[in-house]
């Protein structure tokens, strides 16, 4: 497996991504940082009219980025890529979502593809004495970090975003350990 250093030009857009992702985040904060807690219906399409053409452009560097990333085999980077497209791609449907009032969706078929959730295998038998483990957890950056933890002490690891994900999986394949937390 070959480590995201390997992959030429990353820096370059790594750095654009990060201050256009810091100037995304300030824009908001400008713009709902009112005292007052009220935003006006305007700002709001001011604030999505600002946001939208950066945040595309940046969602489709990222797409870029994480399919070299998968041609490199830079497993880690490219699941580190797919969560940069995943809040990009999720920044645009709620901005939709604020000024339409529409559902947010996946702007493109190229974006879902990379937003949608990893294919995750059934549980095989276990030869190397490796644990089977489904993690449950709500939380993106939480879940991402056990289950690299676990992979990294040599598990087999699974996802589940809720409970009730969890309790569907179980249903289906059998693991060594379901970690949650409350």
């Amino acid at each position: 497996m070959r480590k995201a250093s390997v992959v030429p030009n990353t820096e370059p857009v790594l750095n654009a991504m990060h201050s256009g992702g810091r100037a995304a985040l300030d824009a908001i904060g400008r713009a709902l940082g009112d005292a007052s807690g009220v935003v006006q219906f305007e700002q709001l399409e001011a604030l999505e009219a600002s946001l939208r053409p950066e945040a595309e452009r940046l969602l489709k560097e990222a797409v870029t980025l994480g399919n070299r990333f998968r041609d490199a085999g830079a497993a880690e980077a490219l699941v580190d890529m797919e969560r940069v497209s995943h809040a990009f791609s999720t920044l645009l449907g709620l901005l939709r979502k604020m000024v339409d009032g529409a559902e947010p969706v996946a702007e493109t078929a190229e974006v879902a593809a990379v937003v949608a959730e990893p294919e995750q295998s059934q549980p095989d038998t276990d030869e190397d004495g490796a644990g089977r483990i489904l993690i449950a957890e709500d939380n993106p950056a939480n879940r991402d970090l056990l289950r690299r933890r676990l992979e990294k002490e040599g598990h087999r690891v699974w996802e589940a975003e809720n409970g009730v994900k969890a309790l569907e999986r179980l249903e289906s394949a059998e693991y060594d350990c379901c970690c949650w937390t409350s």
